[in-house]
């Protein structure tokens, strides 16, 4: 993607929380951004909203923790090249780490029909058909 060449991330922010930690937040809507250069922001301030800009095929926020240069996996607090079975102390605080618990999932549903149906009518299994029209969408939901 030619387009973002070295701007990967899209419109995002970095912020220096001292002592060499960042924390890099990417792929926000474009004109979203509420924080301006060299601002000073508070625990959970806005930062902006989630969204496609930059290399994403997909609305998301994608975040990056790093010390001294060096990524860090906030789950479990130690840097990424540790490697496997090397534990440590999750970043997040306690009642947000409950909250960021990873839930299984999986593929709901998947289908043929004339339109693609909304996550509610998956759920409520009005997506099926007994014929299809000559136009068919393919459809995943998960």
């Amino acid at each position: 993607m030619a387009r973002v060449k070295r701007r990967e991330c899209g419109k995002g922010v970095l912020i220096d929380h001292g002592g060499g930690w960042q924390t890099q937040y990417c792929h926000l809507r474009q004109g979203s951004l509420r924080v301006q250069k060299d601002e000073k922001v508070k625990r959970g301030q806005a930062l902006g909203t989630i969204g496609l800009s930059g290399k994403a095929e997909f609305p998301h926020l994608h975040l990056s923790v790093r010390c001294r240069g060096a990524v860090v996996d906030p789950f479990l607090g130690a840097r990424v090249k540790a490697g496997c079975g090397v534990t440590g102390r999750p970043l997040w605080q306690p009642a947000l780490l409950a909250e960021l618990a990873y839930r299984p999932s999986g593929v709901l549903a998947s289908g043929f029909g004339d339109q693609v149906p909304s996550l509610k009518q998956v759920i409520a299994g009005r997506h099926r058909h007994d014929r299809l029209d000559r136009t068919p969408a393919t459809w995943c939901s998960g």
